[in-house]
């Protein structure tokens, strides 16, 4: 009996120091955040327009996409990171189509088209893409064009962005876990 009593003490005892340890590396990594300048540029705005059929019927976007810098946050995955928020000029999504369903369907435009290299040029083509979000499962899917086409009936026929975008450093990978 004296030997089950003593192995459950020590069993509760390591794992008290283990779950001490997690919450302290819990609590003070993301404390220490590294001492990186701030970007200099915090604030951007792109300029674009998208032409797209919805169901044979033409519809045209002019906005402006809006990216914002929100500051430092850690992951566990990828360490201290950089955060980005993107909105448009009017609103911060754009319907491109609601159906019966209640299925909507939204203009998806990833932030990493508006990393520009030092030259002010694009490190990628902007493209079009659209997210499908289902009221009845409550989830948010990105699809591809031809999926696009065929179930929903909206077809990105023409688009472009700003010719010169101002150079914004997205720094969106960047792993500050360093032994």
């Amino acid at each position: 009996m004296k030997k089950v009593m003593f192995g459950i003490v020590i069993v509760l005892g390591a794992l008290f120091l283990i779950l001490i340890t997690l919450f302290i590396a819990a609590v003070t990594i993301p404390m220490s955040a590294p001492d990186i300048a701030e970007p200099s540029l915090q604030y951007a705005e792109f300029p674009f327009w998208i032409e797209y059929t919805d169901n044979g019927k033409y519809k045209r976007i002019d906005s402006t996409a809006v990216i914002r810098y929100e500051g430092m946050r850690w992951t566990f995955d990828l360490g201290w990171r950089r955060e980005w928020s993107l909105s448009y000029s009017e609103e911060e999504k754009i319907l491109l189509k609601q159906q019966s369903d209640g299925t909507e369907i939204y203009l998806d435009l990833p932030i990493f088209y508006f990393i520009s290299s030092n030259d002010g040029s694009l490190k990628y083509a902007p493209k079009p893409h659209a997210d499908v979000y289902n009221a009845n499962t409550k989830k948010h899917n990105a699809v591809s064009d031809e999926v696009l086409q065929h179930e929903y009936g909206i077809c990105f026929t023409e688009w472009e962005f700003a010719d010169s975008l101002p150079i914004i450093d997205l720094d969106d990978h960047i792993d500050y876990r360093r032994s």
